[in-house]
Formats: structure tokens, sequence, C-alpha cells
């Protein structure tokens, strides 16, 4: 009894600085786990947010299309009644009847200026148009970069996972049955 307990004792002080030594890199490779897993969560939320503002400057990109698509078709009406309008007037003209061709030309006068204020109101939303996808292309580029960071913020993660794991000696049959021979399979373990 009292060799066996000097062997033990003996095996436990090789083996101490060894188990320390395990237990130094399984509390590093736990801080480590840790830090990936809280980077991790930071870029998820980072990743949320840009995917909440590349929605929101898509659908703001859809209004302002199909406001343009309404101004244009409103415009060409206008062009068309202007058109008109000129047919109109010249006809009129040739017949020479004053009181039509000045109301006529009135007439046309409004719609020039109808189509005038389109045609700005157009170019301003084309303008918005173009720095809302321009910004959509921007939220876009941000959320690819964020999800490169995640998928190696994962990667890292497992690897540190197997690290701590190794550390531990989890996978280590050798160890298990050291320690199952000595009766310390079920001691309270380092880290």
């Amino acid at each position: 009894d009292r060799d066996q307990q000097t062997l033990l004792t003996q095996a436990l002080e090789r083996e101490e600085p060894r188990l320390t030594a395990l237990a130094d890199a399984a509390a590093d490779r736990s801080d480590a786990l840790a830090s990936a897993e809280a980077a991790l969560a930071a870029w998820h939320g980072r990743a949320d947010t840009l995917t909440r503002a590349a929605g929101d400057a898509t659908k703001a990109a859809e209004v302002e299309r199909t406001r343009i698509d309404y101004l244009e078709r409103q415009m060409h009406q206008a062009i068309k009644r202007r058109e008109i309008l000129d047919s109109e007037t010249a006809m009129l003209a040739s017949r020479g009847s004053a009181d039509e061709l000045s109301a006529l030309r009135e007439s046309l006068q409004v719609e020039e200026e109808t189509v005038e204020t389109l045609s700005a109101e157009l170019d301003a939303r084309k303008s918005a148009v173009a720095s809302a996808d321009q910004s959509l292309r921007n939220t876009q580029g941000q959320l690819n970069q964020q999800r490169q960071q995640l998928s190696s913020a994962r990667g890292r993660l497992a690897s540190l996972e197997a690290l701590q794991h190794a550390a531990l000696g989890e996978d280590r049959r050798e160890l298990a049955a050291w320690l199952s021979r000595h009766g310390l399979q079920q001691a309270p373990r380092l880290g």
C-alpha cells in the first residue's frame, strides 16, 4: 500500500508541472475563446444593422423609381397636349380666330410651365435614386465585409475550442487511462 502510494505521489509530482502547464494553457484558451465569442456577437449586431440599412435603402430607391415613372408619364402627357395645342394653334392661326388663338397660347404656356416643372422634379428624383443606389452599394459592401469577418471569427472560435479540448486532455486516451489506473478519473481537474 505504501509502495503504491509512493509511486502515485511520485507520478503526481512528475505530472504536476505538465498538468499545471496544461491548466495555464486551458485558461489562456478560455480567455481567447471568450474574447472571440464577444467579437462574434458584436459582428452579428453590426451585420444585422447593415442588413436593415440595406433594406431601407432598397425601399427608398423603389419608392423613388415609382415616382420617376409617374413623373415621366405626366411629362409625356404634357408633351402630347402641347403638340395638340401647337397643331390647333397653327390651324386657328390660318383661320384667323384671335380669341381662340389667345386662349390656346395661354394654355400652351401653362403646359410648357408644367413640363418644365415636371422635368425639374424628374431630375431631382433621378438624383435621389442615384444617391440611394450608391448608399445601397456602400451598405452592401459593408455587409459583405462584416460577413467575411463573421466567417473568420467562426473559424477562429472553432480552432480555439479544439485547442481548449486538447489542452484539457479531453481527447487524450493515454491521460484518461493513466488517471483511471491511478483512481484519479473523478478527481477535480485544474482549468
